[in-house]
């Protein structure tokens, strides 16, 4: 019987290669996720006037820091 991890060398698939992808992929913020933000962030200014763009990358940048914080975990002596 093959195990799992031989059958994935056998057909030439490496395991951290999609792992890594895997762990790139959880990093990134979704498309959906940032439109929403860029929208609270226009929200949050009163929906006046803006850049569009600088909002989106905004947007990014939050939800970027949002989720290595979350995969970091609390900080040592952080109360819960």
């Amino acid at each position: 019987m093959t195990t799992l991890q031989e059958a994935r060398r056998e057909r030439g698939w490496d395991c951290t290669d999609v792992a890594e992808e895997v762990a790139a992929a959880c990093s990134r913020p979704g498309e959906e996720q940032i439109r929403r933000r860029a929208y609270e962030i226009y929200l949050r200014r009163g929906g006046g006037p803006g850049d569009p763009l600088e909002d989106w990358l905004q947007a990014e940048r939050e939800l970027r820091e949002e989720l290595v914080r979350a995969r970091q975990g609390p900080a040592p002596g952080a109360m819960s």
